[in-house]
């Protein structure tokens, strides 16, 4: 079976999204059932998914796509582009790492779509509300013209199935993505200046990841003295509409010495980083699923997160939780954060439920089961029985 992903996305960094696509070209190539794997990118991309993922599974090609990085001309390449590209590819299945605007029409063969969250609902101000009307219409559009909607969590089949009813269960389904984060291949950050100790959050820089709430309750911590002066927080993300915002939240709190930024890091690196942290942080107050969490529980990172139904559907009790809607939410996050770090460092946890081997054949059997249905529908119109396709059949 091959399978093409499309990850084309306008970021021209590592973010979740390109993180998701490589973590699933990982885990379909470790199945027998796939034979092949085409992981589109654009030309912006290509540098970073080459140096950061170390993709070199035989299985697995990178082809990068003829087009600009607008988003006129990318949604133009989704509707009008990318079906043709996946006929001459070959592909029986063309999974899409994100929704886009696509015509189900085009495409010859099924079309799976990975929803991780439903922001712009949920959080408009990520995308500012202009931005955020079109982005419900392209989502509502891509829903529509799929053949599944693998959702990112129960939390976010939740969301969907409340905010789109006519999906049927059929149709969307809770399917986590694969964490293949192995805590054993690490490297020390060869680009980036870290000294311990230093607390470590990984997020890109959008409203939900509330990272100016962390830079306050990290100057909280530093004026009570609850942590050495020396500590750094380590804030690894690639940038986005919350850049700014952060950039004078360090400054305005005089965080410049403690606080060191980074953009692109490979997997080894920010694995040696999860690993090696006192302290990870993940205070989001809303995520569809929080890939960072699973890496950093699977490194055997302390962790304090926000109490959110995402980050309880990963961690269970394995974390040390605080509330976003408390009336004093930094205090809160400061006094949470004392309580970790005087905990013992817990070892690095299996996550088995979101191992290749787990999720793997789950992928393997929806596409199966897709084909066999386009199959069974092109039996139907082609076979003489039918009346609607039997021309030759005497007129009764």
């Amino acid at each position: 079976m091959h399978v093409l992903i499309n990850a084309v996305s306008s970021s021209r960094q590592p973010s979740g999204i390109c993180r998701y696509a490589v973590s699933l070209s990982r885990c379909l190539a470790a199945s027998t059932e796939i034979s092949h794997i085409t992981l589109l990118v654009g030309a912006w991309q290509a540098g970073y998914f080459d140096t950061s993922f170390g993709l070199c599974d035989p299985k697995i090609q990178t082809l990068v796509a003829d087009l600009s990085r607008t988003s006129l001309s990318r949604n133009w390449w989704y509707l009008n582009t990318l079906p043709g590209l996946a006929s001459s590819c070959g592909a029986d299945v063309v999974h899409l790492s994100f929704p886009v605007p696509i015509m189900r029409g085009r495409f010859r063969c099924p079309v799976v779509v990975s929803l991780h969250d439903l922001y712009p609902y949920d959080i408009p101000d990520n995308f500012g509300q202009f931005r955020a009307v079109f982005n419900r219409l392209f989502l509502r559009q891509c829903m529509s013209n799929v053949d599944h909607v693998a959702c990112a969590s129960d939390f976010t089949a939740g969301r969907l199935r409340a905010l789109m009813p006519m999906l049927s269960g059929e149709i969307a389904e809770r399917l986590y993505p694969c964490v293949e984060f192995n805590p054993e291949h690490c490297q020390f950050p060869a680009h980036v200046t870290i000294k311990r100790p230093f607390i470590l959050s990984v997020a890109q820089h959008r409203k939900n990841k509330n990272i100016p709430l962390l830079l306050s309750a990290f100057a909280e911590l530093l004026h009570r003295r609850s942590i050495p002066a020396d500590v750094r927080l380590v804030l690894v993300g690639s940038q986005g509409p919350s850049t700014n915002l952060i950039r004078s939240t360090i400054a305005s709190m005089s965080l410049e010495r403690n606080v060191v930024m980074a953009c692109t890091l490979p997997d080894s690196e920010l694995c040696w980083l999860y690993r090696n942290c006192d302290l990870f942080v993940a205070p989001s107050s809303v995520e569809g699923f929080g890939l960072p969490l699973a890496e950093a529980l699977r490194c055997g990172a302390r962790i304090v997160c926000s109490d959110i139904p995402a980050f309880r559907e990963i961690a269970g009790d394995d974390c040390h939780y605080f509330s976003v809607t408390s009336t004093n939410v930094v205090a809160d996050l400061a006094n949470v954060c004392v309580r970790a770090l005087r905990g013992r460092q817990p070892a690095p946890r299996s996550l088995s439920k979101f191992s290749s081997m787990h999720i793997g054949p789950q992928y393997v059997a929806i596409y199966s089961k897709l084909l066999r249905k386009q199959r069974g529908l092109a039996d139907n119109y082609s076979s003489p029985a039918n009346p609607l396709m039997d021309y030759d059949s005497p007129v009764q």
